[in-house]
């Protein structure tokens, strides 16, 4: 008995040490001993990550012991660091003058010498960022904590939906403060649609269509010489991806690749857990049918305090006046998606092709929100003569997607009635008793405000 509950003592020991913490530090450079900015602090095999600030100080949660930290910046020797039991970890970076001769992709597509530009760039390698191993839904979202100045916020859009992309920072209250995308030199639609400050959908945008098996690299084109080429699409920057072709393989090739990713809510906001539903201190008045009349006010938390005391709740039930579990983590789920890509590529000397098929099925966090998704890409190139090439790419996506989710003030947006119902109200009823005898949809509340979510 004494060596079964010393070995239970054991694994409770093992469990804890590697909990998750806090990582903060600061970043030099060797030379100068002067802080960096803006360098990239990645969880290395992970996209999770931040940025140094203007005194090269950074701060990054929720890391493991077991985990790596990876440092890099434009001209810099990218470093990596074993975290294990430390909480401060400062690193000093040295300097690359190997990166002279580096070649990026710029506007229209060319190819430069990066030393010889005039302006700021950053060129990501889809294989050195993970970018083709830790697949996002949205291939923006692998750039988070990669490239300096850019910031991306993922909303509640549900899945195959958009994200928020800023470059330059907020330059019109009026207009699109989004960046332009080109993808293979051909500018597309970067922004989502649907939605709006009222409510809607989020329908996603080119770049959730973009599968992350086919992309070679990205590019960040941040000043305005950058962009001058794309005239006033590119006021907001540019993101330049290109995807892959055949012409690093030789003969004909097959490529097979899987993925399996979840996600769940790391945070839930903090709700008051003193008043209930009521209002001026009391309970809402109970009309013919034996229910209390929830209309406004009395459909709001401006009741009498929560003391466990007997009342009438809203199906018309004696119950306790108390306040209920968390909304948030009974009502969101852990979402996941399953993706599986085939890829066929071949290369003669003139000729190259790459042809790749994508089938994905993704489960938001969000009941019923589901995605079922199927990418064909085909892109070709053949050099005809020493001045002539023809590059071509051609794609299709069919993709199916149920209950995207409701944004913004809209009545059906499920993150808004969750904050704003009752604490008394068992999210449990609510799901349970969605019609009544008749058919009709039942709300707890006789308040337009308020919507089953």
């Amino acid at each position: 008995m004494n060596k079964l509950m010393l070995f239970w003592i054991m694994i409770g020991i093992s469990i804890s040490v590697h909990a998750q913490k806090t990582i903060s530090g600061q970043v030099l450079d060797q030379e100068t001993n002067q802080p960096i900015p803006d360098v990239s602090v990645l969880i290395k095999g992970t996209s999770q990550g931040t940025t140094s600030d203007f005194d090269g100080n950074y701060v990054l949660k929720n890391v493991n012991d077991d985990a790596v930290l990876v440092f890099s910046y434009m001209g810099f020797i990218t470093q990596e660091v074993a975290v294990g039991d430390q909480s401060v970890v400062n690193v000093v970076m040295k300097p690359d003058n190997n990166t002279l001769d580096e070649v990026v992709v710029t506007a229209l597509n060319i190819q430069r010498d990066k030393a010889s530009l005039g302006y700021s760039i950053s060129q990501i390698n889809a294989e050195d960022a993970n970018i083709n191993i830790v697949k996002e839904n949205n291939v923006i979202n692998s750039l988070t904590g990669r490239v300096s100045g850019l910031q991306i916020t993922q909303a509640n859009t549900g899945v195959d939906g958009s994200s928020r992309v800023l470059l330059r920072g907020i330059t019109t209250i009026s207009g699109s403060n989004r960046p332009l995308v080109v993808i293979d030199g051909i500018p597309v639609s970067g922004g989502g649609s649907g939605g709006n400050a009222w409510g809607g959908t989020d329908g996603g945008d080119a770049l959730s269509d973009i599968n992350p098996d086919d992309v070679e690299s990205i590019s960040v084109l941040k000043g305005a010489g950058a962009s001058a080429a794309y005239g006033s699409l590119g006021m907001n920057g540019v993101i330049i991806i290109t995807t892959k072709s055949g012409v690093k393989k030789g003969g004909v090739g097959i490529t097979l690749s899987s993925s399996f990713n979840v996600q769940d809510i790391m945070l839930s906001p903090e709700l008051q857990n003193e008043y209930g539903t009521g209002a001026f201190d009391q309970f809402a008045p109970i009309g013919s049918d034996g229910k209390p009349v929830l209309d406004y006010p009395f459909s709001w938390s401006w009741g009498p305090k929560m003391e466990g005391q007997e009342y009438t709740n809203w199906l018309g039930v004696k119950d306790t006046y108390s306040p209920q579990g968390d909304p948030f983590k009974e009502f969101y789920r852990m979402g996941s998606s399953i993706t599986n890509t085939i890829a066929f590529q071949g290369a003669s000397e003139n000729n190259s092709f790459r042809f790749s098929v994508t089938d994905q099925k993704s489960q938001g966090i969000v009941p019923n929100n589901t995605l079922n998704k199927q990418t064909y890409n085909l892109r070709a190139s053949s050099h005809l003569t020493d001045r002539f090439n023809v590059d071509g790419r051609v794609s299709y996506v069919r993709s199916k997607v149920k209950n995207r989710p409701t944004l913004a003030e809209g009545s059906s947006n499920t993150a808004l009635q969750l904050s704003l119902m009752p604490r008394d109200v068992r999210l449990e009823d609510v799901k349970n008793n969605t019609v009544d005898e008749d058919g009709n949809e039942m709300q707890y509340a006789n308040d337009p405000t308020f919507n089953n979510p």
